[in-house]
């Protein structure tokens, strides 16, 4: 960060109609698969049947979430409104909604955990979300949501360069300072991104250090 692309970054082949960004995509998508498959996989433990309040699923959902080992049983799930179960089996349909509606509820302001504008969000620096192991729980609800048949939503909320960090691809998208909310969070990054050599970065992460880990 702060400096020039690597000489890995992906670009166009000087054959027209290639590119290796192409490539690359085409190979992300396999991989992507196959972690996918290989969860899946590993979910051998017994069914956990969860039953959601549908105007409020994070008092069934979050509990599960941080039980140690529950993202190796498969889910079912089943959606009761006004103290009523509906009846309808989870193909993964009603699993899928689920995490749809738990990811809205992530981004609720009296939650604290996330800040954007724009359509996209930032994870906040709260530490009682930390030590509830709530980011914890959040990440995990992800993988499940992903591993529904076929797939669940994922958490579309994330800004292009924290996607391509998260999948160990940081170079195919600069990052940017656009979708942040907290203003010494900004200038931060940006005198990252304008350090010219490694002592400027020393210079900078030295001066800040002690501000963004308060």
């Amino acid at each position: 960060m702060g400096q020039g692309p690597s000489a890995s970054t992906p670009r166009v082949d000087a054959k027209p109609g290639t590119s290796r960004v192409r490539k690359e995509s085409v190979h992300t998508t396999d991989s992507f698969k196959a972690v996918i498959n290989h969860i899946r996989q590993r979910q051998t433990g017994r069914k956990t049947i969860l039953t959601v309040d549908r105007d409020d699923v994070k008092p069934a959902i979050l509990p599960y979430l941080k039980k140690r080992g529950s993202e190796s049983s498969p889910l079912e799930v089943t959606f009761r409104t006004d103290g009523v179960e509906e009846r309808a089996i989870d193909l993964g349909g009603p699993s899928r909604e689920l995490f749809t509606l738990l990811f809205k509820d992530f981004l609720e302001p009296s939650l604290g955990v996330f800040e954007g504008k724009g359509g996209f969000v930032l994870p906040t620096n709260n530490k009682k979300a930390v030590n509830a192991h709530i980011f914890h729980a959040f990440g995990k609800a992800i993988v499940l949501s992903l591993c529904t048949d076929p797939h669940g939503p994922g958490f579309p909320y994330f800004p292009p360069f924290i996607v391509s960090y998260l999948a160990g691809q940081e170079y195919a998208h600069e990052m940017s300072s656009l979708f942040v909310v907290n203003e010494y969070l900004k200038q931060f990054i940006s005198d990252i991104t304008e350090a010219q050599s490694q002592d400027d970065l020393d210079t900078i992460l030295g001066n800040d250090e002690e501000r963004f880990t308060d």
